[in-house]
């Protein structure tokens, strides 16, 4: 077996071998990653056997934040504010922190609140949590790594299941930062055409190589996430999946953040993610002495930049089935 064989254009000539390192918890184990010379994208050369015990309880995917009525009140006026459920309280949110975040990758779909929309990796549904609290109806995530399968209010079920085990038609299938995760992306998007609407839509989110921080940073860039990501995605090699499954490509969205900079400044210094407040308004409070208030503002306006230019690190890949315009 040819372990630096690109399983996605099949190219084993001149591709680039590196050493990764876990960062995310700080265990710092190597691993083998290499970059197609052909289509850029960037992959572990061994899947290894048992990936599970690099998902600990306290994986930021698999937990929903703890919040309080208050916080919530709050949040549900300004998400349905957005998603065009006008209200007074939502509008003043909505003029100080725009859109809440699902608009951005919401809009270039066709959904309304009776769609059926499908999470793949949903952890246990903070994005479904999301949609519901802007009026969402029919909303399902899937994921193997949960404990068991479960209901959250009226309008959410979450299996603890693989794709290729749902029975089902979406309107909205998405995969929001899972797919990289997955060592199978084009049984991922067979399985993903099978269970979408003929008219429906699928949405991929990735970090994407190529990207001024990859660049930048290299084995220190956060979004590498060895050896949890498997497949790190350029444009080209999404576009070979596209083709290979039946789908074709509608648009292409980078919507990159100041994550890609402070995330990556941490490595740098050998400073595990896990011991910042990554999801508090101010991750980098207790790190002032290496990125100020400053400095996180500029990574936010260089993220624009970069997103505008196609370089940020991340990207929204939106999908159409084959003559289904």
């Amino acid at each position: 077996m040819d372990l630096n064989k690109c399983r996605i254009c099949g190219n084993s000539e001149n591709n680039h071998t590196f050493e990764a390192e876990e960062k995310m918890f700080g265990t710092r184990e190597k691993f083998l990653y290499f970059e197609c010379f052909k289509c850029k994208c960037i992959q572990i050369a061994e899947i290894p056997d048992d990936l599970s015990k690099f998902y600990p309880k306290d994986y930021f995917s698999l937990n929903l934040p703890k919040t309080n009525f208050v916080k919530r009140f709050i949040k549900k006026k300004w998400y349905q504010h957005s998603a065009g459920k006008e209200n007074v309280i939502g509008k003043i949110i909505n003029k100080r922190k725009g859109f809440a975040p699902f608009y951005e990758w919401l809009k270039y779909t066709n959904v309304n609140f009776n769609s059926s929309i499908l999470d793949v990796g949903s952890g246990q549904g903070l994005r479904l949590y999301e949609l519901e609290l802007a009026g969402f109806r029919n909303l399902t995530g899937v994921d193997p790594n949960i404990d068991k399968d479960s209901k959250i209010g009226k309008n959410i079920i979450i299996y603890k299941k693989y794709l290729g085990e749902l029975v089902g038609i979406y309107d909205l299938i998405m995969l929001h930062f899972s797919f990289e995760h997955m060592p199978n992306p084009k049984e991922i998007m067979d399985e993903a055409f099978m269970l979408l609407n003929k008219d429906g839509a699928l949405l991929i989110r990735i970090p994407v190589t190529g990207s001024f921080a990859w660049e930048k940073y290299g084995t220190d860039w956060v979004q590498l996430d060895a050896p949890r990501h498997i497949f790190i995605h350029s444009e080209k090699s999404i576009e070979i999946l596209a083709e290979r499954t039946g789908f074709q490509i509608e648009n292409v969205v980078y919507d990159s953040t100041d994550f890609q900079f402070w995330g990556s400044i941490l490595y740098q210094n050998n400073i595990p993610l896990t011991a910042t407040k990554m999801f508090s308004p101010d991750p980098m409070s207790d790190f002032r002495d290496l990125i100020t208030k400053d400095d996180m503002i500029k990574f936010s306006e260089d993220a624009k930049k970069l997103n505008l230019e196609n370089r940020g690190d991340q990207a929204s890949f939106y999908f159409k089935k084959k003559n289904q315009k």
